[in-house]
Formats: structure tokens, sequence, C-alpha cells
């Protein structure tokens, strides 16, 4: 999931390809994990994504509130971390 986003100090915000406005933007991306039953989704995980440009610059980290530890992962394996975590 994109979220467009603008200014320098949203968390996370880098400029990326944002398919829902077909082009290149600057973007949140957000990993999601949902569960449905019918007709009721229910949202059991949700998780910012860190681009390099963030995770490689310490400071911006600490200045933001991004607490120590956070790593970065491909996609498929924040799906599983998520996955680890609404069990």
């Amino acid at each position: 999931m994109l979220s467009a986003a603008h200014g320098h100090h949203s968390v996370g915000v880098a400029p990326q390809y944002a398919s829902a406005l077909g082009k290149n933007a600057h973007c949140q991306t957000l990993v999601s994990l949902t569960l449905a039953s019918g007709e009721v989704p229910v949202m059991v995980g949700l998780r910012l994504f860190l681009p390099g440009s963030w995770t490689s610059d310490p400071a911006r980290l600490a200045r933001v509130g991004v607490p120590d530890g956070h790593r970065v992962y491909r996609s498929s394996r924040r799906r599983r971390a998520l996955r680890r975590r609404a069990c």
C-alpha cells in the first residue's frame, strides 16, 4: 500500500514508483496483513517500510523517533514477520 506524502519530516517518505498514481512520487510504503471471513476484513498487522535512504541515516531515525533495531526487510520477509507477530 502506498501513501503519497510531502515534506522532509514524514517518516519513510522517499521517491518511488506509485502504481496508483502512474508515476514516480514521494510516498510512504505500508505492508499490511489482513484476514477476511466472508465480507468482514480485519487488519491484524501494519508496518511502515523504511527505505535505505532512511535506514542509512541513524541521526534522521533518532530525530523522528524510530526505535533502535528497526531493520530493512524485503517484501517477503516483511510479510512473514507480520504473520509471526499476528499469531
